[in-house]
């Protein structure tokens, strides 16, 4: 690598932007699984920057290609949520990473895919996004695939007699996540819990609680 080689000073540039830029929560499927105030919030971390990568491409000497996958990996250390990537949520190949990201194991109501969470967290093109710029972990974005669909579940609870067991079991499940533990905050794995408890005895209200206050931006009302 030569000092003339674009990578040698793109790379220092972008660490140099995640350390200054201020924090902020580009996406909406955990906002919304944590939005009441009365409910502590799992800890997460969206950060905005310039990320361009380059890339050595054959038969030239360099090119710059924006990429979702920004090379850039968390350091716990440093307050960042986990030793994941950083990836940019602007990046025209974002849609296809984020399906990449979904739990293989992520269990959905009946009627209800991974297109339709995709859909439902990311499906309108954010008009900040122009160029380079907004960053999620890559562990957050997995985190609120979990989270879109404990709310589908939740929904699926309330609307669905039939999908009440299937429920109750996933709910239980999804309260149990490590990663959800990893992110925890405070209290938002034990509020999990005791939604699922709720499920479990049949007692409506917190569930419908739920429903409105920490999922009311998932689109599966019915």
């Amino acid at each position: 690598m030569t000092e003339h080689d674009p990578l040698t000073t793109l790379l220092p540039a972008a660490r140099t932007d995640i350390d200054t830029v201020p924090a902020q929560d580009l996406s909406r499927g955990l906002a919304a699984a944590v939005r009441a105030e009365s409910r502590p919030r799992a800890r997460r971390a969206v950060v905005a920057g310039l990320a361009v990568l380059a890339v050595a491409v054959p038969g030239t000497a360099a090119a710059v290609q924006w990429t979702t996958h920004t090379g850039v990996f968390g350091n716990p250390a440093l307050s960042e949520e986990d030793a994941s990537e950083w990836l940019d949520v602007c990046a025209p190949d974002f849609p296809a990473t984020v399906r990449r990201l979904s739990p293989r194991d992520l269990a959905l109501p009946r009627g209800v895919t991974v297109d339709t969470a995709v859909q439902d967290m990311y499906g309108e093109p954010d008009p900040a996004c122009p160029e380079p710029g907004g960053r999620a972990q890559a562990d957050g974005i997995t985190l609120d695939f979990e989270s879109w669909a404990r709310c589908a579940w939740v929904h699926a609870w309330l609307d669905d007699p039939t999908q009440r067991s299937a429920a109750v079991v996933q709910l239980t499940r999804l309260a149990d996540s490590p990663l959800l533990a990893a992110h925890d905050g405070g209290g938002t794995v034990a509020h999990a819990h005791d939604v699922a408890a709720a499920a479990a005895d049949d007692d409506r209200a917190p569930v419908q609680r739920e429903a409105e206050i920490n999922c009311a931006q998932v689109g599966l009302r019915r």
